[in-house]
């Protein structure tokens, strides 16, 4: 395979893949963004802080 049929773009190109970042993902994204965050600092806080009280 020569460079040009392994590039990024190639790759973007061949399956449908459009030029997106992180943030424009999240933009789109944010209403999931909001529902999962409480959900995974509460899971964060109950399964770290009695692992933290219990190795004191």
């Amino acid at each position: 395979m020569s460079q040009e049929q392994r590039s990024a773009d190639h790759i973007r190109q061949k399956y449908g893949l459009e030029d997106r970042t992180i943030v424009d993902r999240m933009r789109e994204n944010y209403a999931g963004y909001i529902f999962i965050i409480p959900t995974f600092v509460m899971f964060t806080l109950l399964f770290y802080i009695p692992m933290f009280r219990g190795s004191c």
